[in-house]
């Protein structure tokens, strides 16, 4: 493991409690600490913060956590918000899943067929996960996470793929299966929830 990710992997491990800069830098003394802690503040893996007169870290992963514990504000519009991104993925899901339906049954009975008519070639929902799956176990980094991209990128070697017809599927798996996978914003593309980009997965 890279410093770059012992650091990161240090700071996910302190949840939304957060960790303060000053014993991160007594844990990586002799390294690049501020060069590498400004990297992963610009790639958006860390967010630090000054609470009196001390900094702390936090991974993105548990920051927003860390705001609904603190701020009765902010949590209250992130509920709303969250009711009001139900009922809009709700109405998505029912008009995404009558597209899928619609797309097979122009394709044929065999969803992977290799013949190509401008559209995507669709595999069906169990083949999917299995080569999503596959795809990041091969690519994931050191904690688990991978672009979406490049398990487009991947996938699309073996099946041709569309790039919005791609993330489709990849939001209706995710929403089928809130227990096994999980999403995290930043990225080149991938699903777009609340406004912001998504292009990173792991199998929880």
């Amino acid at each position: 493991m890279s410093t770059e990710e012992e650091v990161n992997a240090k700071i996910h491990s302190a949840g939304p409690l957060g960790v303060k800069k000053t014993e991160l830098r007594k844990m990586f003394t002799g390294s690049d600490f501020e060069e590498l802690l400004d990297k992963l503040v610009t790639s958006g893996d860390v967010v630090i913060e000054k609470k009196g007169t001390t900094y702390y870290c936090w991974h993105k992963e548990h920051y927003l956590q860390r705001l609904l514990n603190s701020d009765p504000k902010f949590r209250l519009i992130y509920e709303s918000l969250r009711s009001l991104e139900k009922s809009m993925t709700e109405s998505t899901f029912q008009n995404s899943t009558s597209n899928y339906t619609t797309k097979t049954e122009i394709l044929g009975n065999d969803p992977i067929s290799t013949g190509y008519s401008g559209s995507s070639v669709y595999l069906d929902s169990s083949e999917f996960m299995k080569e999503f799956d596959k795809s990041i176990a091969e690519n994931s980094n050191s904690i688990g996470w991978v672009e979406l991209e490049k398990v487009r990128n991947d996938l699309s070697n073996k099946h041709i793929y569309q790039q919005e017809d791609f993330y489709n599927q990849v939001r209706l798996l995710v929403e089928s299966n809130t227990d096994k996978y999980e999403l995290s914003t930043g990225g080149n593309d991938g699903v777009m929830i609340r406004g912001m980009l998504h292009g990173f997965v792991r199998c929880i």
